[in-house]
Order: C-alpha cells, then sequence, then structure tokens
C-alpha cells in the first residue's frame, strides 16, 4: 500500500487540508497514513484522484504487476481446465470401449440365443435340422398345426361341458 504521509508531504499541505478535501476526518487520514485503516473503494478512488495517481498504484501495484498477477492466474485457469479436458477425453474413451465391448457380447449372446431357438424349433418339429432357421413355410406349417391344436382344444371343452 502506497505510503499516504510520503503523497501528502510531497504536496506540502497539511492533514486538515487533506481530510477536508476527501471530506475524511484527520484523525481517519492519520490511521490511513500509519496503516491502521485502510479506505474502502470509494475512498481509495478519491485520495487516488487526489493525488493523481492510479487506484492501483495507490495500493503499491504497478499496472504491470497486475496484469502479471492476472495472465498467471488466466494461464493456471486454463493449465487446470486443460487437464480437465485431457481427463474428460480418457473417460469418454474408456466408455465407448466398454460400450463395444457390451456390443460384441450382446451379439455373442444373441447367436446362443439364436441356436437355442433353432434346436427348440427341432426339437418340437418346426424344422428338419437344429442348425437351420425355420422357413415361412415352416412357421406356416406351425402356425396350421397350432390353430389345428386349438380347435380340437375348444370341441373337446364343448363336448366335456
Amino acid at each position: 500500500m502506497a505510503n499516504f504521509k510520503d503523497l501528502r508531504d510531497q504536496t506540502g499541505r497539511i492533514q486538515e487540508d487533506i481530510a477536508a478535501e476527501l471530506g475524511i476526518s484527520r484523525k481517519y487520514l492519520s490511521q490511513l497514513e500509519n496503516n491502521r485503516r485502510k479506505p474502502g473503494r470509494k475512498l481509495a478512488e478519491r485520495i487516488a484522484a487526489f493525488y493523481h495517481i492510479s487506484p492501483a498504484n495507490l495500493f503499491g501495484y504497478q499496472v504491470d504487476d497486475m496484469q502479471r498477477e492476472l495472465m498467471d492466474e488466466r494461464d493456471s485457469i486454463k493449465e487446470r481446465l486443460d487437464r480437465e479436458r485431457k481427463e474428460h477425453a480418457r473417460e469418454i474413451q474408456s466408455l465407448y470401449k466398454e460400450l463395444d465391448r457390451l456390443n460384441e457380447e450382446n451379439k455373442r449372446l444373441q447367436g446362443q440365443v439364436d441356436h437355442l431357438i433353432r434346436i427348440g424349433d427341432f426339437i418340437i418339429g418346426h424344422t428338419d435340422s437344429p442348425d437351420e432357421a425355420p422357413t415361412d413355410k415352416d412357421k406356416a406349417k406351425s402356425d396350421k398345426a397350432d390353430a389345428k391344436s386349438e380347435k380340437e382344444e375348444a370341441k373337446t371343452d364343448k363336448e366335456n361341458v
């Protein structure tokens, strides 16, 4: 923080005059000069304007220092974002690999299910071989057999009633 007493001494004026121009008490100005108090933003702007310096310089910052601090902070944030982006990209890539693996497993299991269905169709007489899929003709034959069976069951049910 700038030394307020040094700034006042450069003007050659006394505390009472400067305090009156700034709209503060002489006691408060003395506390500022002795670093016992810090001015708020509005008072800091008035003091900086009074001494014809920037508010940043009033608090001991050079504009270059402030810019450097902001650039360092920006670079730090950018590095963190880059790290997080790479981390997420690895996670996404891992999820895609898992999805591919699950799709392959699903295809394998579907093949097994299809084979079991063919075996079931062979056992109940819908196909001539467990390795061939039922044709439309076989399906039609099966549907007719199912319909005939249902009619016979219905006829039996009527006779029993």
